[in-house]
């Protein structure tokens, strides 16, 4: 009986001990795993942290989900700012699509015909539209909210049923191109001429105050008589990976040519038959 006794009690103690060592093995493992996983996900984050910072030009997004949100931040001058437009600004519809309220036009169309049509009222370019501003960006930036009200940028008066509506005054221009320019490309001291052969009268202007927005300087506006369609940027062959040079291609679909009468810092936009219609 005595051997049994010590007999069970040796067994028990050996699938204890297995237990114990499988547990413990098992722990180890896991406690290397969860590390792995977690420097996985330090130098993902880290490098997102880095792959973000590389931008050095303005991110501006254009949010119409519920009335017009526009969130701009500069990396360089480290500072940002949100500013909504009141909801009964009416705003031309990109493509002559009507007027619309600010409060409405993200329900008018897709969200990038709505920004493109915000866009072309305020006379600025931006980058994305209807995201969110990184939590990032939120912590690491000086932020600002804006009453364009209050700031004295818009005007009121009535509509034909009586109601009132709201209107860009005439400061917004000047205030748009200090709002809206990007540090790093008002250092390089660029220069475009606008060339406008799309046949619509005004198109340039409008197109101009635009490109001043994003801190270039227009040095003239004409009309020409080319029959392309689309657009054109002009640069010396060496610029045609600028920044200002790759947000004007991106921003109006533009088509890059080299030209290399122009100066080391001029660049040529060329309007086509079809930009006017686009752009509308």
């Amino acid at each position: 009986m005595f051997g049994i006794n010590v007999f069970w009690s040796v067994s028990r103690f050996e699938v204890v001990g297995k237990t114990f060592r499988h547990w413990y093995k098992y722990t180890i493992a896991m406690t290397f795993r969860v590390k792995k996983f977690s420097i996985g996900i330090l130098v993902l984050i880290i490098s997102w942290m880095v792959w973000v910072g590389k931008g050095k030009e303005r991110f501006t997004v254009i949010d119409t989900r519920g009335g017009v949100k526009i969130s701009s931040f500069d990396p360089v001058s480290k500072s940002g700012f949100e500013m909504r437009l009141p909801d009964n600004m009416e705003i031309p519809g990109a493509d002559d699509r009507g007027m619309w309220k600010a409060s409405k036009i993200g329900q008018a169309g897709d969200s990038a015909w709505a920004a493109q049509s915000v866009a072309n009222y305020l006379g600025i370019t931006y980058t994305k539209d209807n995201r969110y501003i990184w939590w990032w960006d939120r912590l690491r930036l000086k932020w600002e909210k804006i009453d364009m009200e209050r700031r004295g940028w818009t005007e009121e008066t009535k509509a034909v049923d009586g109601e009132p509506v709201t209107y860009l005054s005439e400061t917004w221009k000047m205030a748009a191109r200090e709002m809206f320019a990007s540090e790093i490309i008002s250092q390089g001291g660029w220069t475009v001429g606008v060339i406008n052969s799309s046949g619509e009268t005004g198109l340039a202007a409008k197109t101009a105050d635009r490109i001043e927005s994003m801190g270039v300087r227009v040095s003239e506006v004409k009309t020409g008589q080319e029959s392309e369609n689309g657009c054109r940027v002009e640069s010396q062959n060496k610029n045609k990976r600028e920044m200002v040079v790759k947000i004007m291609v991106t921003n109006w679909k533009c088509i890059w040519r080299e030209n290399a009468q122009l100066g080391e810092k001029e660049l040529l936009l060329f309007l086509g038959l079809s930009f006017g219609s686009r752009e509308r």
